[in-house]
């Protein structure tokens, strides 16, 4: 019980901190003078801001809820199950709540975010369970940025790509899609709505990537001290993770070009070379872990080929 209500406090206070600070920003835009700020100049300030938010509340997460989790898997499947059921709720609300009420769609824009961001760390913490060493971290990447590459130019992201593009272009007339709630918005002063920055996939892989740091003892925070001394001395301090710096990079290239870059190829690169170059164990490859590697490539290769000839 005790483990119960010490994860649910943790959950709770990224729901509220996200949620206070989102509104608090929403405020603050709307004392801007009319004819102050050029619109869109918050914008990159904005990202920054929410992406290391997002960050300390991972660390957060990390500190206080991750211990008491790691031998519940039912408790922890529970947690993920409330997450999944709320982004439901929250998706169905938004289709039923007429759109003159303008605070309360924002609120729910809020409210899954902060859920999303839960979500991600509950899911991407647990992943990293049947890793036995660093070095399988390797052909791990590989896969995954394969598999990014091949969802988003051949594969279901592309289509959930194009429906959010054409709602977002034809400007956000009608219901959004349900794609749409997979994405973490933002907070911009000075922009009447929440502004969408990354997918819930990209959080889930950041939130993976610091957990393996905290498993086999490396220091991912670009900014200072790792989670596993934030552990040690049961406090939290600032965070940002050599895998955000590869998130931050790609949202503001993609808004700068406005066009949509995929973020995890970029996310994953950042974080597996940096580990690479200052953690030999990460180097360590065997000879299965070469295989994995090779395998990976192959399957994803002769997917791409075979989807290419029937689509």
């Amino acid at each position: 019980m005790q483990d119960v209500c010490r994860v649910s406090f943790v959950i709770v206070a990224i729901y509220v901190a996200w949620i206070g600070v989102s509104f608090l920003l929403f405020g603050a835009g709307k004392g801007l003078p009319s004819d102050g700020l050029p619109p869109g100049v918050l914008v990159v300030p904005a990202v920054f801001f929410h992406i290391c938010l997002a960050a300390l509340a991972t660390a957060f997460f990390m500190v206080y809820a991750m211990e008491p989790l790691r031998p519940r898997h039912r408790l922890r499947a529970g947690f993920i199950g409330f997450s999944i059921l709320l982004t439901g709720i929250i998706y169905a609300l938004s289709r039923q709540v007429d759109p003159g009420t303008y605070l309360l769609l924002q609120f729910l824009k809020m409210l899954n975010t902060a859920n999303l961001i839960v979500f991600a760390n509950l899911l991407g913490s647990w992943i990293t369970a049947p890793l036995k060493r660093p070095a399988e971290l390797v052909p791990l990447c590989v896969v995954m940025v394969l598999a990014d590459f091949f969802s988003v130019f051949k594969g279901p992201s592309r289509e959930i790509i194009e429906s959010l593009t054409v709602y977002y272009e034809t400007g956000m007339v009608g219901p959004p899609p349900a794609a749409d709630f997979l994405l973490l918005k933002i907070t911009v002063p000075g922009i009447g709505q929440l502004m969408p920055v990354f997918g819930v996939s990209d959080w889930i892989i950041i939130a993976f990537f610091s957990a393996a740091a905290v498993k086999f003892g490396f220091n991912d925070n670009f900014a200072g001290k790792s989670i596993s001394d934030m552990l040690s001395r049961r406090r939290i301090a600032f965070y940002l993770p050599v895998s955000v710096l590869g998130l931050l990079g790609a949202v503001l290239t993609a808004q700068a070009l406005g066009v949509f870059l995929p973020a995890l190829p970029v996310v994953v690169v950042f974080f597996i070379f940096d580990m690479m170059i200052r953690y030999p164990d990460v180097r360590k490859l065997k000879r299965s872990d070469w295989l994995a590697t090779g395998g990976a490539v192959v399957i994803m290769i002769s997917l791409m080929l075979v989807y290419g000839r029937i689509s």
